[in-house]
């Protein structure tokens, strides 16, 4: 009876040992599914918040670079913020970051001896921001006479070193970006030529796929130079001048058209006077004996001012003819009617601004009105007589 109790003990403290043995090695594997479950469920996010800027090199070619690229990134491990750097973490499928743009890759964190990816991590390579300074004449402000010449260069600052050059434009030591760093260069659309005071000259329009710009403007002040006369001659004889006050910039050309009927361009001014002068007695004291147009211009445009000048036209078959008007039809499409003088050749009267203008003469015979007038008066002088007797 005592032996069998003590086998049936036996049996008991077999049976909780293989109890025993068993739940512990349910628990080992339950505390290692847990482990596991939890290491899965970490998730690693990473994303770019600070910029990072073009700088002439593969960031991704040297540790540095890399680093570089790191700092600009913010990696969390759930919510624990994780400082990536070469030492426990690596870009994949991505060799370089070069040129300004968008790149896509993976970064692998290790840590706590495991390894954890973040995919598709976007990161944004900026252009770097220079400076173009505009000089003109090698100045940022400068102040030049009418008709002194300007000259316009730019200068390129904050470019990494290897992307520009240093040379010498128009006589100034500037920097240039390298043909293959820049799609357009810089450029002011005009520079002032007349008279002004501080007016800015900047540029615009450069274009690059490394850079984006900001512009630094010059100031040019344009101080008055002036001429009293201008004049234009053809074969050493002069044909018309023009006597006032000028911008060495203006220059003056005469046409002399001449009374053409069939000619366009007097066709249109005859329209005009025709328009504005047929119920007046002008054209019946006076004859149309000559049409000249005279213009001033600055470069191909016409001054936006009046130009008025005395007006001298050398014109030898004028003669004949007692007293001169003028009817001068302006630029600004008013009209008016100047006194002028002949003399030795050279026909003199003052315009208020530049446009077409046709000489008048008077009329030395008995005008159309006055002449229908006295044969009206002659027949009805004949009729009395007639009537009387």
């Amino acid at each position: 009876m005592e032996k069998r109790c003590i086998k049936n003990s036996a049996v008991v403290i077999s049976l909780l040992s293989i109890a025993i043995v068993i739940i512990a090695f349910i628990s080992a594997i339950t505390m290692s599914t847990t482990a596991y479950a939890e290491f899965k469920e970490k998730n690693l996010t990473v994303k770019q918040d600070v910029e990072l800027l073009y700088f002439g090199e593969n960031y991704l070619s040297t540790t540095s670079g890399k680093n570089q690229v790191f700092s600009a990134l913010t990696a969390k491990l759930d919510n624990e913020e994780i400082e990536l750097n070469t030492s426990n973490a690596s870009i994949k499928n991505l060799v370089e970051i070069y040129e300004p743009g968008q790149y896509f890759c993976d970064i692998h964190l290790t840590y706590d001896d495991n390894v954890y990816v973040a995919e598709n991590v976007e990161i944004n390579l900026s252009k770097r921001l220079i400076t173009v300074v505009t000089l003109l004449n090698g100045s940022s402000n400068l102040t030049i006479k009418e008709g002194e010449a300007v000259t316009v260069v730019y200068d390129y600052r904050g470019a990494i070193e290897s992307d520009f050059l240093r040379k010498t434009v128009s006589g100034v030591d500037v920097n240039v970006l390298k043909d293959e760093m820049i799609t357009r260069p810089a450029f002011v659309e005009a520079v002032p030529t007349e008279v002004v005071t501080n007016y800015t000259v900047v540029a615009s329009y450069a274009e690059s796929k490394y850079y984006d710009f900001e512009y630094t403007p010059a100031y040019i002040t344009i101080l008055p130079n002036t001429v009293n006369k201008l004049s234009i001659s053809n074969d050493n004889k002069t044909l018309a001048s023009i006597h006032g006050t000028f911008s060495i910039n203006y220059t003056f050309d005469y046409v002399n058209i001449g009374i053409n009927k069939s000619s366009p361009k007097y066709a249109s001014v005859q329209s005009k006077i025709n328009e504005r002068y047929e119920s007046s007695d002008l054209l019946d004291n006076y004859k149309q004996v000559a049409y000249y147009n005279l213009v001033v211009k600055n470069g191909d445009d016409i001054p936006n001012s009046s130009i008025s000048a005395n007006v001298e036209i050398f014109d030898e078959t004028l003669n004949g003819k007692s007293k001169y008007k003028v009817l001068a039809i302006y630029n600004n499409g008013t009209t008016e009617i100047l006194d002028a003088t002949y003399a030795e050749g050279v026909l003199k009267f003052l315009a208020t601004d530049m446009g077409d203008f046709v000489v008048l003469g008077e009329n030395t015979g008995i005008n159309t009105s006055t002449y229908i007038f006295a044969i009206i008066g002659g027949i009805i002088a004949v009729l009395l007589v007639v009537l009387f007797v």
